[in-house]
């Protein structure tokens, strides 16, 4: 898998962000086996892109703040995006547990054809960049390049035991809380604006309990068997001191 690694000063180029809100463009449902899926798309751009998302999302709460609207606009100028809530979260169907990354493939193969989209560029942060590595592998056809932020190819790479203790007791007496901005935007931890919208968006998410099985499937992830099978062209962005996955992970 040919890649490039890029520090913290790739991202400059979002800097000075507008902050006008953009309306939500709606959910749409895509049937994966007995499963709904929600996604949205978006953007008038040449380019198909997946919008990967983080451990757990809901569609159209990310597009409350003007910080996230402002970035998907961004992103619609070039692009045609589409962006998917995963089994158990958000507006997709609820489950029992985690699901396993074969079915997120198959969710999101099935958001693919539902959107039209017959190739896309695959974008995806933490365990998501795992999801959509599988996905290379396993439908190469489908996959016209990978943008790997902030990923590791094995969730076991990226953080120590006492990080894993730090964010489970975390997930389990402060999740929808917003705490969790001081571990992913420590730049803007004290932000209450930010905080509060944060806090929200957690509890439309995902409950406590299926974060922390969530967290755990992400930690379990592991994609280095299939890396030599991913033959598409690869951007790997990394920011300086990410927590969650430290460089040479």
């Amino acid at each position: 898998m040919g890649a490039r690694v890029l520090g913290s000063g790739a991202f400059a180029g979002v800097c000075g962000l507008r902050l006008v809100r953009m309306e939500s463009p709606g959910v749409r449902y895509a049937r994966s086996g007995e499963l709904s899926i929600a996604y949205q798309v978006w953007g008038e751009g040449v380019v198909n892109l997946v919008v990967g998302g983080p451990l757990v999302s809901h569609l159209e709460i990310f597009w409350e703040h003007p910080i996230m609207s402002d970035w998907y606009e961004r992103l619609g100028r070039f692009a045609r995006c589409v962006a998917f809530d995963r089994r158990g979260t958000g507006a997709s169907d609820p489950v029992d547990g985690a699901p396993s990354l074969e079915q997120q493939v198959d969710d999101l193969l099935a958001v693919l054809d539902a959107a039209g989209f017959e190739r896309a560029a695959l974008q995806g942060t933490g365990d998501v960049g795992r999801m959509m590595m599988l996905f290379a592998a396993t439908y190469p056809e489908r996959v016209s390049a990978l943008v790997l932020t902030g990923t590791s190819a094995a969730g076991s790479d990226g953080l120590s035991r006492e990080q894993v203790a730090q964010m489970l007791d975390l997930l389990e007496n402060s999740w929808g809380t917003g705490a969790s901005v001081g571990y992913y935007a420590p730049s803007i931890a004290d932000d209450a604006g930010w905080i509060r919208w944060c806090a929200r968006a957690e509890r439309m998410s995902a409950s406590p309990l299926m974060v922390r099985k969530m967290f755990r499937m992400a930690l379990d992830s592991d994609v280095r068997a299939v890396l030599p099978s991913v033959r598409v062209p690869t951007l790997v962005l990394h920011r300086r001191d990410d927590w969650s996955a430290p460089r040479g992970c």
